[in-house]
């Protein structure tokens, strides 16, 4: 689903198909809730993906915001849902200045 709605960037001169940020983060959350193993280095992806994108933390990366692309795009409900929202919340938020 990410690279339905992915954007295209050229980097270092080469064109490359990326994932949305927001996609990004619920990737990362994904995987952070199927693999106890490897959570704190993709809840720490999460943290950093925040940080560099911090002006968008109040709208595009919101709790709200998230949850919502979760349903509608990824048509998460029930638990699975609740344990991904519960996962984004857990991530510390950079501060706002």
């Amino acid at each position: 689903m990410a690279f339905h709605h992915a954007d295209t960037r050229v980097v270092e001169g080469i064109e490359v198909t990326m994932p949305r940020i927001e996609d990004f983060v619920i990737l990362k959350l994904l995987a952070a809730v199927a693999d106890r193993r490897r959570r704190a280095r993709d809840l720490a992806d999460v943290q950093s993906a925040l940080e560099t994108f911090a002006a968008r933390a109040g709208s595009r990366l919101s709790v709200p915001a998230m949850g919502a692309r979760l349903r509608g795009l990824y048509g998460l409900q029930g638990q699975r849902l609740q344990d991904l929202i519960g996962m984004f919340r857990l991530v510390a938020r950079p501060a706002r200045g």
